[in-house]
């Protein structure tokens, strides 16, 4: 079912499914690049919701491809100052957010064509700095 007209057009449904169903996120949106987050601007909680990359199932690939999957990150920001060295506060929140994001996607499926959303390792690691996360 990902092969829509519009390549990219589960990004809307992931955000409004968010903020349908995760409700504890002040602000859920799309954005093109982990590069384009800047810590210092954002509103947090927050959600953001990338594009991130194919996959080929079954071995196929080019012409022949029947069946395209797609890997998408939902990145949850926050920022906790109450315990800005150790950073627990905001991990706890981070936390909390990421159980919801899990609970809201898994398993879901964005239209009756597609298959239920699976969980995947992420493709690279959290970081907290100075309550931010």
């Amino acid at each position: 079912g990902l092969l829509m007209d519009n390549y990219l057009g589960l990004e809307p449904l992931l955000i409004a499914r968010l903020q349908a169903e995760a409700p504890d996120f002040r602000e859920v949106i799309g954005m093109a690049d982990l590069a384009s987050m800047q810590e210092s601007s954002q509103t947090t909680p927050c959600a953001h919701v990338i594009y991130w990359d194919d996959a080929f199932p079954d071995g196929e690939s080019g012409i022949k491809m029947t069946r395209i999957e797609q890997i998408w990150l939902v990145v949850v920001a926050v920022r906790n100052v109450r315990d800005t060295l150790g950073g627990t506060a905001a991990r706890e929140e981070a936390g909390v957010l990421i159980k919801q994001v899990h609970k809201t996607l898994s398993g879901w499926r964005p239209t009756p064509e597609d298959k239920p959303l699976v969980r995947i390792k992420a493709p690279y690691k959290s970081g907290f700095n100075a309550g931010f996360g």
